[in-house]
């Protein structure tokens, strides 16, 4: 029997949830990004942490942020090439309680928000 999957720590939900492709055209197929990928992206390439630095502050093993940012790598390079919508979903995640209380709803320039480094694990928000 698999392990439970444990919660991995957010520091605030997406902004935006779908990206659509602007030449295509009716049905468009569809490429599904978890919010823990989402995350991993964000500090890995975004904010330039390392992966032992983003899987610290995920909670998470190095090897575990390292097939996450795999498979969200090969996500977003699927979508792109071949002109796939990318939604991003709802998974075993936790927000952190530093980036619920940011004072900026939008949080995109809040260094607290987005540095949070999930400091209080007993007191995280479920993301559904």
């Amino acid at each position: 029997m698999a392990r439970p999957k444990i919660n991995r720590i957010i520091c605030a939900l997406p902004k935006y949830r779908s990206f659509i492709p602007a030449e295509q055209n009716g049905e468009v197929p569809t490429v599904v990004l978890t919010t823990d990928e989402y995350e991993l992206i964000r500090l890995h390439d975004l904010e330039h942490l390392n992966q032992n630095q983003a899987a610290d502050q995920m909670r998470v093993s190095r090897p575990t942020a390292a097939q996450l940012l795999a498979s969200a790598h090969k996500k977003i390079a699927d979508a792109i090439v071949n002109g796939k919508q990318i939604r991003i979903v709802d998974d075993h995640c936790c927000i952190c309680p530093v980036g619920q209380q940011c004072e900026l709803e939008k949080g995109e320039t809040c260094p607290q928000k987005h540095r949070c480094c999930a400091a209080c694990k007993d007191k995280f928000k479920p993301c559904h």
